[in-house]
């Protein structure tokens, strides 16, 4: 409550209602009564849709970060689980190649980290350096996969667990966080709505006064 309720901006607006409602009650004779749905419709309706579109949001994007950490577990399994030629549990000549493919899908995910947590306010560059370095990382996946088609590896049986599909499906997977991401209608939303609540702050100080019987018996 005292970081939600008691923060500056609140006082500071609080501030700015009781003072502009002083002086129409000092500085003029204005006051009118109203239906207050007008502004309660301004105010609710699209809060309400924001906040119901977020959570809608919230649920898909949690859906397909798991689906792409799913799709990241399977190709790393896929370089380890191939016994290429191999003599010995221990001895594969996969090793090389899944420790390659997981330096790059730890790099892979900290650049999609950092390109969704980046604010709109970023700068374009910063931005567009992430988004480079993804796909930069896709590509190294898929040339991976398809190395591993050229020397004629046995591929798993699992259409899912084919080296060359599963880079796919990963950016995929980004491009749905990235549209999310950059999806600007529940923004505006939320500043039309922030915007009349200031506004009706000031606006709405002859309709309080109306509720004032000194004040009403004077005008």
């Amino acid at each position: 409550l005292r970081f939600t309720v008691f923060n500056p901006s609140t006082l500071a607006w609080s501030a700015i209602g009781a003072l502009s409602t002083y002086l129409f009650s000092v500085y003029s004779n204005v006051y009118w009564d109203m239906n207050f749905q007008i502004i309660a419709t301004g105010l609710i309706f699209p809060k309400s849709f924001a906040v119901s579109n977020a959570f809608g949001r919230r649920e898909f994007s949690l859906r397909t970060l798991a689906r792409l950490k799913a799709h990241c577990v399977s190709l790393l399994w896929t370089f380890r689980d191939w016994d290429l030629q191999a003599t010995s549990p221990g001895d594969s000549h996969a090793s090389g190649a899944a420790t390659n493919v997981y330096n790059v899908l730890q790099e892979l995910l900290l650049n999609i980290r950092c390109y969704l947590q980046a604010g709109h306010a970023a700068p374009e560059e910063q931005v567009l350096y992430y988004y480079d370095n993804i796909y930069r990382c896709l590509s190294t996946l898929s040339y991976y996969g398809t190395e591993a088609t050229r020397t004629n590896f046995e591929f798993p049986k699992a259409a899912d667990g084919n080296p060359n599909r599963l880079p796919g499906l990963m950016a995929d997977d980004f491009e749905q966080l990235r549209t999310i991401r950059d999806y600007r209608t529940p923004r505006g939303f939320h500043q039309a709505s922030i915007a009349i609540f200031y506004c009706s702050i000031i606006f709405l100080s002859p309709y309080w006064l109306h509720f004032c019987p000194d004040a009403t018996a004077n005008a």
